[in-house]
């Protein structure tokens, strides 16, 4: 569908680059029996109309889509970056009830979904809020911008976890 729209959108570009051409523009503009004049402007303002239409088309194409896998994608890159900080930090200090929560592998986190990606995060973030005041903890990673930067993720990722898919709804009627 948005090929064969782009396609006739190409098209019309062309013939209306070829009519305003200096080449054609005698041909068309000031010739009896018609003057194609105002109606060349008339197309192009309709032209003009028909890109601004399928432009908003193409921007609601995946809408709140885009917008959580974006967030989810924060999310699990800063869960992970965490986790791993953790991980270390925990097998130095010997604490292995609590490495054992925070050793995750990169595709283990990313399997995870909705809520369940929000609740790990969330664990892994209460955590490392704990450790960050252990001793060594900054040395291996466990910093407080490291601990502010997923809990900024995890409120990203919440305002738009459960987001209505609207906009895809509507990119058809959009374009009709």
């Amino acid at each position: 569908m948005n090929l064969r729209i782009s396609n006739q959108l190409n098209m019309a570009r062309a013939s209306i680059a070829v009519a305003r051409s200096l080449e054609f523009n005698d041909s068309w503009i000031g010739r009896d029996p018609l003057d194609f004049g105002p109606d060349l402007t008339q197309l192009e303002a309709a032209y003009a109309a028909v890109i601004v239409k399928n432009a908003l088309g193409n921007g609601a194409r995946d809408g709140a889509a885009d917008v959580t896998a974006a967030a989810a994608t924060a999310l699990e890159d800063t869960s992970y970056v965490l986790a791993r900080a953790l991980t270390n930090h925990f097998k130095k200090t010997g604490r292995l009830d609590r490495r054992a929560i925070v050793d995750v592998s990169k595709s283990e986190i990313v399997q995870l979904r909705g809520q369940a990606l929000l609740v790990r995060a969330t664990g892994i973030r209460d955590l490392g809020t704990a450790a960050q005041a252990e001793e060594g903890a900054g040395g291996r990673g466990v910093t407080p911008a490291r601990v502010a930067a997923l809990s900024a993720a995890l409120a990203a990722y919440a305002a738009v976890m459960n987001r209505p898919r609207g906009p895809v709804l509507n990119r058809g009627t959009m374009l009709k």
